[in-house]
């Protein structure tokens, strides 16, 4: 009978043992899950942030273009007023030529 007791109890043991290696590996799990959940959320803002400044990359690009344009369309202003300048000092000679002629006439 004291044999039987000892067996019952050792078995008892056990099962205990057993029980807490069971919520032992359920609780690492959790804990893995959990950091994973949290590894994926930083993955996902980190895509985020990079995406952000993508697109700020994207606008201050486009920004550059528009005013590399601007000053493009500046610069033709300018030679368009230059060439008629030119023009107009060259249609002032002439004009002092035509006079010139007429006095040598």
């Amino acid at each position: 009978m004291p044999q039987l007791v000892a067996a019952v109890a050792a078995v008892a043991a056990v099962a205990a043992v057993a029980a807490v290696a069971a919520v032992a590996a359920v609780a690492a799990v959790a804990a893995v899950a959990a950091v994973a959940a949290v590894a994926a959320v930083a993955a996902v803002a980190a895509v985020a942030a990079v995406a952000a400044v993508a697109a700020v990359a994207a606008v201050a690009a486009v920004a550059a273009v528009a005013a590399v344009a601007e000053v493009a369309a500046v610069a033709e202003v300018a030679e368009v007023a230059e060439v008629a300048e030119v023009a107009e000092v060259a249609e002032v000679a002439e004009v002092a030529e035509v006079a010139e002629v007429a006095e040598v006439a």
